[in-house]
Order: structure tokens, then C-alpha cells, then sequence
């Protein structure tokens, strides 16, 4: 059987939240040359930081800053929220990804703003009221908006490809691009090849990490397939590796030297598997 050679040069990147570096830009930036990497997806408390600070560190290192993803996002009291408090604190984000310069902020975190809704039409009648105001407010600051499709047991709304595009029927098409994550796919869309081939011109970043939440390979995750059908597809966005550790918690970064070693290794192999570009 012949074998042809397909590039992947798709940029790759983390999501920083699995570092648990965010309280020092400089530490993070330096753990991701080390690893390998080209840029990252600053998934922290932007509040935390001046925008200033966190392009800087990323210039300094010559990495690339693909996305801001405020990843402690929900409502202080989440019987209170509403659709203006959500547009006000993604305003923010917004205005933080604008001054850092990243071309994008994610809104999957806006599902944690739903919660008080009496029902699944009201949910989504605040969500596309949400997102409307945003994409405006984005567009103006030069900010495209992203939103990952993520897995029943973390969101209550945008939990499969379909209900992703169905989002983005709803705000024109093109208002927002979709992040598919390989680890969600796994629990909730019957055929995670299928959903990669249909959504690929859609896709604006794909994220990996296997079933098991670790690194390719320590799963069952068919990543040969997936890889192949984004390349053969001309998907041309970074990747993210999004990978914990089976001791941890789903959102607890290293804790001590050892499970920083276990880490790394596992960042290292799904990078080398990735960047091998031999398909059948």
C-alpha cells in the first residue's frame, strides 16, 4: 500500500489553564517554549492581569497568543444572572483580548450564564441574545468570537457539533467560528470522524486530548483518523493540547515535581504524534 505524506503545519499551542501558571505570565510563557510549543490559549482570570502584560510576555517568549478564554466565568450568584450581566463581563473580555492582542475570545463559558433560565428555549433565546450584542461589540474592537462545543457534563447548552451550528445558523454564519475538542466529541457525538469531516470549514481550532482526559495514546481515541481527515480537509488552525492528569481532578493543573514530569511527557508524545505527518 503507497502512502502519501500530507504537512500538517497547523500552529500548535496549550490551553494554559492545565499549567496552572497564569498567576505568573513569565513562568507560563517559559513552561511553553520548554514544551515545544508555539503559542497558547490563555485560559485565566483576565482580571487578574493587564492585557499590557500578558502580550508583552508572550512577544518576549515568540509565542503566539491565539485566543483569550476566561475560564472562571460563571455569575458570582447564578440565580441572578441575566443577559445583561453576561454581555457586561464579556465586554470585558473582550475589551482585554482587544488590548493584549488576541484575535480571539471564546463564549462556551456563557453557558454557565443559563442556569436560571426556566427552560431550554428560554436558554437559548438569552444565549443568541448574548452572542448577538457580543459580535458587535467584538467586531468594533477588531475581535473575532469562538465558542467550543463542549460535553453535557460541563455546560447545559452547546454540547454537540449540531447544536454548534445551529448557533451559528442563528447569528448569520459567520459571526462566530466553532472549536471542536476531541475528549468532548468522544462523549457526545456518535461519530466524532463524521462531525470532524462536516465541520471542518467551520472549524476555526481544534482541541486534543484522549478519552481519558490524557495524552494521545493513553485513551482509545482514534487520532490517526482524526488528524488525517483535518489535513486531507485543509483544516488550517492552531491545535490545542488540553491534556490532565488521571490523578487529578478535570480542572487541577501539576501539584507537585512528579506529576510536572508525568505532564511534560505526555504534552511531549501527543506533540510528537501530532506533528507526524505519515497517513496510509
Amino acid at each position: 500500500m503507497s502512502e502519501d505524506l500530507i504537512p500538517h503545519n497547523n500552529p500548535i499551542g496549550i490551553c494554559s489553564w492545565t499549567l496552572g501558571l497564569d498567576h505568573d505570565l513569565a513562568a507560563l510563557m517559559r513552561e511553553c517554549v520548554g514544551l515545544g510549543l508555539q503559542g497558547l490559549q490563555f485560559s485565566g482570570d483576565h482580571r487578574r492581569h493587564r492585557a499590557a502584560d500578558l502580550r508583552t510576555a508572550a512577544a518576549d517568549h515568540g509565542l503566539q497568543l491565539f485566543a483569550i478564554d476566561p475560564f472562571d466565568c460563571a455569575p458570582d450568584y447564578p440565580n441572578n444572572a441575566s443577559a445583561d450581566a453576561a454581555i457586561d463581563y464579556y465586554r470585558r473580555v473582550i475589551d482585554f483580548a482587544a488590548e493584549a492582542g488576541a484575535p480571539w475570545t471564546t463564549l462556551q463559558g456563557l453557558g454557565q450564564w443559563m442556569h436560571n433560565c426556566h427552560d431550554a428555549s428560554a436558554a437559548w433565546q438569552r444565549l443568541v441574545c448574548c452572542c448577538t450584542a457580543l459580535h458587535e461589540y467584538a467586531a468594533a474592537r477588531g475581535v473575532a468570537l469562538v465558542y467550543e462545543v463542549v460535553n453535557r457534563y460541563e455546560t447545559p447548552i452547546i454540547r454537540t457539533a449540531d447544536e454548534g451550528e445551529r448557533l451559528r445558523v442563528a447569528l448569520g454564519g459567520a459571526s462566530i467560528g466553532l472549536i471542536l475538542d476531541s475528549f468532548h466529541m468522544n462523549i457526545d457525538e456518535p461519530d466524532p470522524q463524521g462531525t470532524l469531516r462536516a465541520c471542518a470549514p467551520e472549524l476555526a481550532s481544534y482541541h486534543i486530548s484522549d478519552s481519558n482526559r490524557g495524552g494521545i495514546g493513553s485513551g482509545h481515541i482514534d487520532f490517526s483518523a482524526q488528524r488525517d481527515i483535518l489535513a486531507r480537509t485543509g483544516f488550517s488552525g492552531p491545535v490545542m493540547i488540553e491534556i490532565v492528569l488521571a490523578e487529578n481532578a478535570p480542572v487541577t493543573p501539576p501539584r507537585n515535581q512528579a506529576q510536572w514530569a508525568a505532564l511534560r511527557i505526555e504534552i511531549g508524545r501527543s506533540l510528537h504524534f501530532w506533528r507526524s505527518a505519515q497517513v496510509a
